[in-house]
């Protein structure tokens, strides 16, 4: 389960579900010029894929389904949206395949300091402070860093 149950995967970049993801990870659409971006060497752009497994624990299962929602609704939903500019998430049941992590989230970002404030704000909720959940494993990528490497490294070495 979710643990925002709004989340769906976007695959439209022209749609943004329950206004909680701001682009799907194959727009087309240009970057915004007010968002803070990560750049390097020459000033390309970076995106970041963020991989977060979490596991729900027998305290979260044992609550009714209207109480999981309106759980999201009031500890998490504000956290998502207040990030959804910055932040694409996606969010994906695993319990069916893997017994630990029993979810994971996948996050697409520029900024790696919202990141890091989103999960900050996520650890400060009932969620995780009560041991509702628990963050068993994050492994962050860059995404296309070997064709960074080759233009701001190699491409330098070449040039000298």
């Amino acid at each position: 389960m979710p643990i925002y149950e709004g989340f769906e995967p976007n695959t439209d970049s022209t749609t943004v579900p329950n206004s909680c993801a701001s682009h799907s990870s194959y727009s087309s659409e240009p970057a915004d010029p007010t968002r803070r971006n990560t750049t390097h060497g020459q000033g390309h752009t970076v995106k970041y894929g963020i991989f977060i497994g979490y596991t729900f624990t027998p305290a979260w299962l044992a609550k009714s389904w209207e109480e999981r929602e309106r759980f999201q609704q009031e500890h998490l939903a504000p956290i998502f949206e207040k990030y959804a500019d910055r932040l694409s998430v996606q969010q994906y049941d695993a319990e069916a395949f893997s017994a630990s992590p029993t979810d994971f989230a996948f996050i697409e970002t520029e900024d790696l300091r919202a990141y890091y404030f989103f999960i900050e704000e996520l650890r400060d909720t009932a969620l995780f402070a009560e041991g509702l959940a628990r963050i068993d494993v994050i492994h962050v990528g860059l995404a296309d860093g070997y064709r960074h490497f080759a233009k701001e490294v190699l491409d330098a070495d070449d040039s000298r």
